[in-house]
């Protein structure tokens, strides 16, 4: 494989921190070194070579990169990877090779029947580590641009769901559970955790990312402050009480969840929701998935077919057909775009429940 050497003095940080032969880069992670000492092109050390001008500074570059999250990294360094490999069998270095062999690169991409979304991240990866084409990342580039888009139109798409499920199933389900204080833990934080994706319609990393510490509560519900970065960019969340219906009140929920899980926590400040078992450290958006998707098993519902991110449309979609206006629903749920949600989430339920739960 052909070797280009490192590029500027700043790495780009690689996903595997326990690599050997690895040395520290600027944020803290480990940077892979090929077998002359130097960082390898192939796991994407360097940043937009036009950001890093000479003279920047370890700490600036560690602000910089904080531009991407730590799952955008990962991505990232994995699309470089085999960006790098294409490019070492054409002899090319891919800093800098022809607008050509990108192009040529994502249509052999396409070709394969790569998903339109994972071309679009190799796209956005090659930009983080090619030099500027004409002032200009290269993935901005007028045909590497009009490739996306034949691309897309030949190949758009498909929404992950035809339909989704009845949330009046759900509900009616949680409310033949007995009060909140009787549920074991499994069912307690089960129970919080779909009520908080489905009264926000939030994502579960949402949901994941909500604290102690920004948990505020006031006689109509309660307010959380988020500070960790989200993949929608939400900075709080907040939740309105019914008291009148306490079984599905999730503030109530969540009162009952704190007094349950309080003598098992570390740090009393830290995450909300904590593993079910020893030794309760916070939990993973994996986790709470799977939690999600036990509850609605346990519901009734065809998890074969629907898992945790269904929540989000099931929601959002009850809520549109009961009148909802739309513009709430795409603010509520982090949607820039009206298509958005008609496309992707707004889908005709499959179950029709008998008995009708008050809305929340």
């Amino acid at each position: 494989m052909v070797s280009f050497g490192a590029r500027s003095p700043v790495r780009f940080p690689s996903p595997n921190s326990s690599s050997s032969g690895s040395s520290p880069g600027p944020s803290g992670v480990s940077t892979s070194v090929d077998s002359t000492g130097q960082a390898s092109s192939g796991s994407l050390e360097n940043l937009r070579r036009h950001w890093f001008l000479p003279g920047i500074s370890e700490q600036a570059a560690k602000f910089i990169l904080q531009a991407w999250s730590p799952g955008t990294l990962k991505r990232y360094a994995s699309a470089w990877k085999r960006w790098s490999h294409w490019c070492a069998e054409r002899s090319s270095d891919p800093f800098s090779a022809d607008v050509s062999l990108v192009i040529n690169f994502l249509a052999s991409l396409a070709a394969s029947g790569l998903a339109f979304r994972s071309i679009n991240n190799y796209r956005s990866a090659i930009s983080a580590g090619h030099s500027p084409v004409q002032g200009k990342p290269v993935g901005e580039h007028n045909i590497v641009c009009k490739l996306i888009r034949g691309i897309r139109l030949s190949n758009p798409p498909r929404p992950r769901y035809t339909s989704l499920w009845d949330v009046n199933v759900v509900l009616t389900f949680i409310s033949s559970w007995p009060d909140n204080e009787l549920l074991s833990r499994k069912q307690l934080s089960a129970k919080l955790t779909l009520l908080l994706c489905l009264i926000s319609c939030k994502r579960v990393s949402d949901v994941r990312s909500l604290d102690l510490q920004g948990r505020i509560f006031s006689p109509s519900g309660v307010i959380f402050s988020i500070s960790k970065r989200t993949k929608t960019g939400t900075s709080s969340a907040s939740y309105t009480a019914f008291p009148h219906n306490p079984k599905l009140c999730v503030v109530q929920c969540l009162k009952a969840y704190e007094a349950a899980t309080e003598k098992f926590r570390a740090d009393r400040a830290g995450q909300l929701l904590i593993a079910i078992q020893k030794p309760f450290k916070p939990v993973s958006s994996a986790t709470l998935a799977r939690w999600i998707r036990w509850l609605l098993s346990e519901a009734g519902i065809d998890v074969s077919m629907f898992g945790a991110h269904s929540v989000w449309g099931a929601m959002a979609s009850k809520s549109f057909s009961l009148g909802m206006r739309l513009e709430d629903i795409m603010r509520a749920a982090d949607w820039s775009s009206e298509s958005t949600f008609k496309t992707f989430y707004h889908k005709p339920i499959v179950d029709i429940a008998s008995i009708v739960v008050d809305q929340l």
